[in-house]
């Protein structure tokens, strides 16, 4: 059962894992790219590409070559965006959707801290399948390059290869099998005795307020701000994504 690897990567973080992957089992790889890309530096980044999730836009892809009568197993890979998959993807499965209900689909998400979870749910209900074949989330691979996260990876590539194994005995092959990242155990964490907390003191505080400036204000009014708009940012998030799933 040959494979090809369907990823879109702004970073590179999810090239990496699309390459390591495609390496390890002998997989073709096919990089979506946006005719106009986005942004990926600023504020202007995470406003364009959430503004795009929201809106669940499909924008334009450059031209590129595939036959999807020769793979039967498709492996999507993708950057969680505003806790969703790159709306690249939503344009290739649009274009594709009648191919791809004949394929076993696998898909692979990576992410800096959260969010991967409900981005891999929300493309498998884009595709109308219950589950994946083989799914893994990967903590930022191509930037950290952890042991871990490589470690990881490979497991997600040695999954494939079983699940084909599998397949050419006559096997079940929707087996879900989990390569990820897992968070540190809370009794692996550092603890921090409570004698060695600093104490701040009201004397202390009224010293620091008495003592005011314009650099203090400034901090003070830009932490102020960002919370402000984070908690307007994520109020806007649910609003919209209600909205968009009634119209779905």
């Amino acid at each position: 059962m040959k494979t090809l690897i369907v990823y879109y990567s702004m970073s590179g973080n999810t090239a990496y894992a699309a390459e390591r992957i495609a390496a390890r089992i002998g997989a073709d790889t096919l990089r979506l790219v946006p005719t106009k890309e986005y942004r990926n530096k600023g504020l202007k980044k995470f406003l364009q590409g959430g503004k795009s999730v929201l809106l669940a836009e499909k924008p334009p892809l450059e031209e590129y070559d595939v036959d999807l009568s020769r793979y039967g197993h498709i492996v999507f890979g993708f950057p969680v965006w505003a806790a969703s998959f790159a709306p690249p993807l939503r344009t290739f499965i649009a274009a594709h959707r009648g191919k791809l209900r004949r394929k076993q689909v696998s898909a692979f998400a990576c992410q800096k801290s959260s969010g991967a979870e409900k981005a891999l749910k929300a493309l498998r209900k884009l595709l109308r399948i219950e589950a994946f074949e083989v799914e893994g989330v990967f903590i930022e691979p191509g930037r950290k390059k952890a042991k871990e996260t490589d470690a990881a990876i490979d497991e997600f590539g040695d999954a494939l290869i079983e699940l084909g194994a599998g397949n050419r005995t006559g096997q079940p092959l929707h087996r879900r099998v989990r390569a990820a990242v897992r968070p540190v155990s809370r009794d692996k964490l550092p603890t921090i005795s409570k004698d060695k907390l600093p104490s701040v003191s009201r004397e202390d505080v009224r010293k620091y307020f008495s003592n005011w400036n314009y650099r203090k204000h400034a901090k003070f009014c830009t932490a102020l701000y960002l919370s402000l708009y984070a908690i307007d940012m994520t109020v806007s998030y649910f609003i919209c994504k209600k909205m968009l799933d009634k119209l779905d």
